[in-house]
């Protein structure tokens, strides 16, 4: 998000919310396809208005690989971890390389995945990546240095 002009920040944070958004409304369509009709009323959030963001913003705001392509400083461990973390989220495709069933009722894969953060040190090296991140966007938007010193702070007191 620091790498993206200040003027362009905003229709790429509402970018996100859309997909969001969508990702939501479509959850509950198929549900209502599928004969579950949900209590859910979406006129509140389709009521609340995002700005568009357009090119290569959109993309970057669609899609981490074109984000992570994009950045100035090209942070190859936090894109693999976020590859890793997701690669469950949807195992359709690992599960059926790992566990199908190949010649003679063996199953091409054995024992426990991989896991590339055995002890999470990166996951919280990533944590503070984000909470630095954070706090530059804030100060980048005029807000004191004190509220920004205390976000910092509690991140580190709890880790």
């Amino acid at each position: 998000m620091l790498d993206l002009p200040k003027e362009v920040r905003p229709s790429a944070v509402d970018e996100i919310l859309k997909v969001a958004r969508e990702t939501r409304l479509g959850t509950h369509k198929h549900l209502r396809d599928m004969g579950w009709d949900m209590e859910f009323d979406p006129t509140e959030m389709n009521a609340f208005v995002l700005a568009d963001a357009n090119g290569d913003v959109k993309n970057q705001a669609r899609k981490f690989a074109p984000a992570a392509h994009a950045t100035a400083v090209k942070n190859g461990p936090v894109f693999a971890m976020w590859r890793e973390d997701s690669y469950l989220a949807h195992p359709t495709g690992p599960l059926a390389g790992e566990y199908a069933p190949a010649i003679d009722n063996e199953i091409l894969g054995q024992g426990l995945p991989s896991v590339l953060d055995q002890d999470l040190s990166g996951h919280r090296d990533i944590s503070m990546l984000v909470i630095m991140t954070t706090c530059s966007l804030l100060t980048d938007e005029g807000v004191g240095d004190a509220a920004v010193t205390r976000l910092s702070s509690a991140f580190f007191l709890v880790c």
